[in-house]
């Protein structure tokens, strides 16, 4: 996939990104899910517990753990998706105990990335696509992009679904 718009007149180029595995569950715990895994996930959250996106005051509906690339936001979104997934394959039998539980609702890759330039690539293999395809992983890709750098990027409402 490649997106490409017009270059931003600024020549200062601002890119941010970061890749993230999440799992949802409303049966299973935060700790049985690591439990699972044997991997202990950069963020874990309970029903009820308020969320760190979205409207205040919004709350999980779902239990989840979060596993997210460990790059800089700095680096660009096709790096963050390689990161996540050389995670995702080498911990590949240990998530599959969990993508496969009955109780998981959800398991999905999510990519947030924006860019000054307008022109942003990413790409996933057809050995990746079936990793995620085989773990029952889903994909989710939201890319902006704009002359001028929101404050808080990840919130910015101007974000297109792909």
């Amino acid at each position: 996939m490649r997106l490409e718009q017009t270059p931003a007149a600024s020549t200062d180029v601002v890119d941010r990104a970061y890749a993230h595995l999440t799992i949802k569950s409303r049966h299973l715990t935060p700790e049985q899910m690591v439990d699972l895994v044997g991997v202990e996930p950069k963020r874990r959250w309970r029903i009820g517990d308020e969320t760190s996106y979205g409207p205040k005051r919004a709350v999980h509906e779902k239990h989840g753990i979060q596993y997210r690339s460990r790059l800089d936001e700095n680096a660009g979104g096709e790096r963050h998706l390689d990161d996540l997934i050389d995670f995702i394959r080498v911990h590949k039998t240990a998530l599959a105990r969990i993508t496969e539980h009955e109780a998981v609702e959800s398991a999905l890759l999510g990519l947030w990335s924006f860019s000054t330039y307008g022109t942003q690539s990413f790409s996933l293999s057809p050995a990746d696509l079936e990793l995620l395809a085989e773990l029952d992983v889903g994909l989710w890709i939201v890319c902006d992009w704009d002359s001028v750098a929101p404050d808080d990027w990840r919130s910015d409402t101007r974000s297109r679904d792909i």
